[in-house]
């Protein structure tokens, strides 16, 4: 999305990015490359704690559902706090400090084959009807091959 976005000239302020923590290295290794590509540094955020401490360590409300004796439940299709807590809670934290000064725009890199997914956002791939397929054969187009060694080849 955001190589097409670029070569479309399309307004870009910031590209975020938000590390789960549970990456491969090749995901640096890609980030890194994207931001020499197209020239402009990229955002890294990360939760203030790791998955690790919220499923061990982490107290929740006494209230809260997802709550076992100690951290959170394991997660799951009905109880996906690890996405929220490790990526969306954190973007938008960091994109609310900026709305108080500036009116955003959002792009989402959801493809047109999830586009059930979607919500009150600018989705551009599902406007250009760009499936996870057609990604994949953009970015190799491209020169964004996924490496052997990540392949298991």
């Amino acid at each position: 999305m955001l190589l097409r976005l670029v070569e479309e000239n399309h307004p870009i302020d910031e590209i975020l990015y938000c590390d789960t923590g549970w990456e491969f290295p090749q995901m640096y290794e890609h980030l890194d490359r994207l931001e020499q590509t197209i020239g402009r540094p990229i955002t890294r955020l990360k939760a203030p704690l790791t998955a690790e401490q919220y499923f061990y360590e982490y107290t929740a409300r006494p209230d809260a559902k997802l709550v076992t004796d100690r951290g959170l439940s394991w997660p799951s299709h009905a109880c996906r706090w690890c996405t929220g807590r490790l990526k969306t809670h954190v973007i938008n934290r960091h994109l609310s400090q900026l709305r108080r000064k500036y009116q955003l725009e959002q792009y989402v890199g959801i493809a047109a084959d999830e586009a059930h997914r979607c919500k009150n956002l600018h989705y551009p791939l599902v406007e250009w009807g760009m499936t996870e397929a057609d990604c994949l054969r953009y970015c190799k187009k491209h020169g964004f091959v996924c490496p052997s060694r990540f392949r298991g080849q």
